[in-house]
């Protein structure tokens, strides 16, 4: 079996590249693709274009920040022609997905202190600032339908929000990623498991999609410890994020399989090991220890199974048994694969492990 070292090596190596690049269409897609803008263009309407810039791409990019460490100058250069290039072709902000690389965004502006990415941070929160919200003031997935509140947004937005607010001093960001928590608390989360469900509808408080969405309760965790990151050590609320980061990892982390994964659906007996789901509620897990929220020998045991399952599910510089990408509330392909959601919560997992071992 790999050992952790070598796979995070490998993964490291291979994310660089899919940073670049990703998506790369097959034959067949690329087919589709040109096919689609032929008939927009003939009827006159907008083209629809790839975005290399959105969360997956994203993801990728914040896990190369964790794994600096391994790689120092090499990850930077990498993650540097990735933002100058969206800089440079107009940084266009298509939806909240878009957003998520202000984390990697922020760690360049962090080291540079170049203007430009101080800039293209301020452009990408005026994006939230300016954006239709939903009847409760929450930031909607996507703008044509603002009443839709997801749970992925807690993941991909408010690590950024909060880290704004931080180094830039603004109360107004820090409390629209509070509203964003808070009301996903309120509306989002079953009474009766503790387990976050895909979403809500903000104007009918109506819980959507399912309750405990492996990957979903990932966005969920992942999001509140890295919002953790960009609040004041102390504060209230630090004081909450941490607390509520507590109880929901105490009644996931239970859903571990013995064999170390964690399954597309958490509720089921044993269902599909979801290899998304798996990375990234153990990378929350271990931004908890690091945090100090929980000492590393009481959750030992979890992450040696996870890491068991992990180097089970390597397979040459990447990750398998991955569940393929969602399409909105009830929608989950059963395709299992190899996808940058979950090669890069594994690089930040094995980042992060690294660390809280010593």
């Amino acid at each position: 079996m790999i050992s952790e070292k070598m796979m995070l090596t490998e993964l490291m190596a291979f994310s660089k590249t899919d940073l670049l690049n990703y998506p790369i269409l097959a034959t067949s897609d690329h087919v589709k693709h040109q096919l689609k803008n032929i008939y927009l263009a003939f009827s006159k309407k907008d083209l629809i274009k790839i975005d290399r810039y959105s969360w997956p791409n994203a993801m990728i990019a914040l896990s190369l920040t964790y794994g600096l460490r391994h790689d120092q100058l090499e990850s930077i250069s990498v993650i540097k022609v990735y933002h100058d290039r969206w800089i440079e072709a107009g940084q266009k902000i298509n939806t909240i997905d878009n957003l998520m690389n202000g984390m990697s965004l922020m760690y360049l502006f962090e080291k540079t202190g170049d203007e430009k990415y101080k800039v293209a941070l301020h452009k990408m929160i005026a994006f939230v600032i300016n954006c239709m919200k939903s009847f409760e003031g929450s930031i909607p997935y996507r703008q044509k339908n603002t009443e839709s509140i997801y749970v992925d947004a807690i993941g991909i937005l408010c690590p950024f929000l909060y880290r704004y607010a931080l180094i830039f001093k603004d109360d107004s960001i820090r409390d629209l990623a509070n509203n964003q928590i808070f009301c996903f608390i309120k509306n989002g989360i079953d009474e009766l498991t503790g387990l976050p469900v895909h979403g809500y509808q903000a104007d009918t408080k109506t819980k959507m999609g399912i309750l405990g969405w492996g990957r979903g309760v990932g966005w969920y965790l992942c999001g509140l410890a890295d919002s953790l990151e960009g609040v004041e050590k102390g504060s209230e609320t630090y004081l909450f994020l941490s607390n509520e980061l507590i109880k929901r990892l105490e009644l996931v982390l239970k859903y571990q399989y013995s064999d170390g994964f964690f399954g597309w659906l958490l509720i089921l007996d044993r269902g599909q090991c979801d290899i998304s789901a798996t990375s990234m509620i153990l990378y929350a897990a271990a931004k908890a220890v690091a945090l100090g929220l929980f000492e590393y020998h009481t959750l030992s045991v979890t992450f040696e199974r996870g890491l068991t399952a992990l180097q089970s599910a390597y397979r040459d510089g990447q990750m398998s048994s991955c569940s393929a990408e969602c399409g909105g509330f009830s929608i989950y392909p059963q395709t299992y694969g190899s996808y940058p959601w979950g090669n890069a919560p594994t690089i930040a997992f094995l980042a992060l492990l690294e660390d809280i071992k010593i």
